[in-house]
C-alpha cells in the first residue's frame, strides 16, 4: 500500500522492504530508489547533505546486497544483516526527510520526490 507521507513510509519500511526481500528484488529496488532521488538532493546545498549521506549509505548497501532471496546461497545470517540494514536506512531517510521538510530545510518538492521514490520502489 502506498504511503501517504514520509512518516507513513518510515513506518512501512520494514514491511515493504520485506516483500522485496522475499521476492529476491531488494537489490534492484534499493538501487532504483537511491538513483531516483540522488539528483534531487545535490551536495552543493548544505541542507541536502544529511539526505545525501543516507543516499550514499543506501547505495553502498544496495551494491553489497545479495541478489538471491533469503536463505538462498550463502550464510542466512549475513543475508538477514543486509535486509535489516537496508530497512533501517530506508526508515531513517524517510524520517529525516519528514523532519527536514517540517523545518523548511528541504523543499516540499524534494520531500514529495522522496515519498514518490519510496512508493515506486517499495510498494
Amino acid at each position: 500500500m502506498a504511503a501517504a507521507n514520509l512518516q507513513a513510509a518510515a513506518a512501512a519500511a520494514y514491511t515493504n522492504l520485506d516483500t522485496q526481500w522475499v521476492a529476491g528484488t531488494l537489490k534492484t529496488a534499493l538501487t532504483t530508489f537511491w538513483q531516483s532521488i540522488d539528483a534531487t538532493f545535490p551536495d552543493q546545498s548544505p541542507n541536502n547533505q544529511p539526505i545525501g549521506n543516507w543516499i550514499a549509505l543506501i547505495a553502498a548497501v544496495a551494491y553489497e546486497c545479495p541478489a538471491t532471496p533469503p536463505f538462498g546461497v550463502g550464510n542466512p545470517k549475513d543475508q538477514w544483516t543486509f535486509f535489516n540494514t537496508a530497512a533501517q536506512y530506508v526508515y531513517r531517510i524517510c524520517w529525516l526527510g519528514d523532519y527536514l521538510d517540517g523545518q523548511g530545510l528541504i523543499s516540499s518538492a524534494q520531500a514529495t520526490a522522496l515519498l514518490a521514490a519510496f512508493n515506486a520502489c517499495f510498494p
